[in-house]
């Protein structure tokens, strides 16, 4: 535990070492000038155009998603002319076909013999 704590104290003087031999940089001397300038230059433009491009992708995407609910909405309102609507006599001959099948009947058969 020592030595690996002791070795890492070597390795980070040793970076320390290295970082305070490399030589110092400097800045060159219009470097000031030049950012100010720059600045100055942004600050007259009104939008950037990242933000305009990001606008406009989303009122792209608003548009389309308006567009998918005005077709939704025409497609539910039409008739549908295939489909015709069940009589009552008709809803209950399927629900007693479902319901009279031997696999149910055998289960019914079974719980009307133990409450006998």
């Amino acid at each position: 535990m020592h030595h690996k704590q002791r070795q890492i104290e070597q390795e980070a003087a040793k970076t320390l070492a290295m970082l305070d031999s490399l030589p110092s940089l400097e800045a060159h001397h219009l470097f000031r000038a030049r950012v100010l300038e720059r600045l100055a230059e942004e600050a007259e433009c009104p939008a950037s155009p990242a933000f305009m491009n990001s606008y406009v992708v989303k009122m792209a995407l608003m548009m389309l998603l308006l567009a998918v609910n005005i077709v939704t909405a025409i497609l539910i309102m039409q008739p549908a002319e295939e489909e015709s609507m069940l009589s009552k006599s008709e809803m209950l001959e399927i629900i007693s076909d479902d319901y009279g099948s031997p696999a149910i009947s055998y289960y019914l058969q079974d719980s009307r013999q133990e409450e006998e």
